[in-house]
């Protein structure tokens, strides 16, 4: 979901390249919860459409329901997108 995908997906490829060729061995992997925050849904779709276009879709369904439990909860409430985050330790052999 990075703004900068092409050099994630880069970092990644990179990263398997030196696994797999022997230069460096995973030794740890870890999964956490990280949570984006906006005030809006209209900020969640502005903030999509400018930084995230073509990672993240979220479905016309998807929205019309946010819109609604927003508008339920009323002042103070928020929107949240939550993604499993992955995290890796490496040695070099």
């Amino acid at each position: 979901m990075s703004p900068e995908i092409d050099l994630d997906i880069a970092a990644d490829a990179a990263t398997q390249a030196v696994v797999r060729d022997g230069y460096y061995k995973e030794v740890k992997r870890e999964t956490f919860d990280f949570a984006y925050y906006w005030n809006t849904v209209r900020e969640i779709k502005a903030d999509l459409e400018e930084s995230w276009k073509d990672e993240v879709i979220l479905p016309a369904v998807v929205l019309k329901r946010a819109r609604a439990m927003y508008k339920k909860q009323g002042e103070g409430a928020r929107v949240r997108i939550r993604v499993r985050m992955m995290l890796a330790k490496f040695t070099k052999l």
